[in-house]
Order: structure tokens, then sequence, then C-alpha cells
């Protein structure tokens, strides 16, 4: 839960970060190349308009935070190296869920990264814009950058 609050905080403080803003995918995905250690591929979601993309720190690690406007509303959708999560047993849930500083945070493990969605939506549009996501992953880290890989929610 600690690392679910992180990533609400750092939704609610955003703008101090290096970004760009930009409605286009493939200039967004240039512009992380190179800024973060895993390669990136913007997932358009439906009903929802991509904004642009900044770099976050967590744990002395950097990830890329990609932002789109959902019904109106900000949503973050981070995406960073696991790390020390992945030292966490699999869970067997899909998601790990929470609510943290108002906003609803629907977060999983995939692919050696931590990927987390936040927004101020109800947790059920967060939980299917999530499914979408994992049916068109945003990210992959070279297997060979892993230590060990774990699926699934973080803890």
């Amino acid at each position: 839960r600690q690392r679910l609050a992180a990533v609400a905080e750092d939704h609610a403080r955003a703008g101090h970060e290096e970004s760009i803003v930009s409605s286009d995918a493939g200039a967004v995905e240039q512009w992380l190349n190179g800024r973060v250690p895993f390669a990136v591929h913007i997932p358009l979601f439906p009903e929802g308009a991509f904004e642009g993309a900044r770099l976050c720190y967590m744990d002395g690690r950097r990830g890329a935070v990609l932002r789109y406007r959902v019904d109106g509303r900000e949503v973050s959708y981070y995406v960073m190296p696991g790390g020390s999560f992945d030292s966490s047993p699999p869970d067997p849930a899909p998601f790990l869920k929470s609510r943290e500083s108002g906003y609803e945070v629907v977060a999983w493990r995939e692919a050696g990264l931590i990927h987390a969605l936040v927004g101020n939506l109800p947790e059920e549009r967060l939980l299917s814009i999530a499914r979408f996501c994992i049916q068109r992953p945003a990210a992959r880290l070279d297997r060979r950058q892993v230590s060990s890989s774990n699926e699934g929610p973080i803890s």
C-alpha cells in the first residue's frame, strides 16, 4: 500500500519533472526512448485522449508517466521498473486496488514492470482501462535487465 500511496502523491504533485506535452504517441515514444530503461508503447484508450508524458522517480528508479484525459478527468498511467516489488510472491488477484490521497489507484505487475493507473474516476472505470492496457502492453523490459520477474499485482 505504501507504493500505491507514493504513486497517488506523485500524481497529485505532478508538474515538477521533465515532461512532454503532445498527443502524438510516436513523438512521445521517441522522447521517452533513452530516458527510461525500457521501451514504451503508448496505448490509446477508447473514450480517452492522450496528452503527453513525464518522468517520475520512485525508489531511486526512473519511470514513465503517460498522461490522459478520460471522461473529462486526468488519469496518469505509471510504468516503472519492478525492482524491490519483484521480491514479493505472486498474488492470485490480477490487480491491487486502493484509494490514496483522494484518487483511485489500480496497479499490477507485468513483464518485470510495475503498472499503475491513478485518477479521480470510479474504480470500475480504472479497472476497465487496466484490462485494456494488459491486452496492449505499454512497455516491455528486456528480461536480461530483470533479476526475477513475477507477474500480478504489487504489494
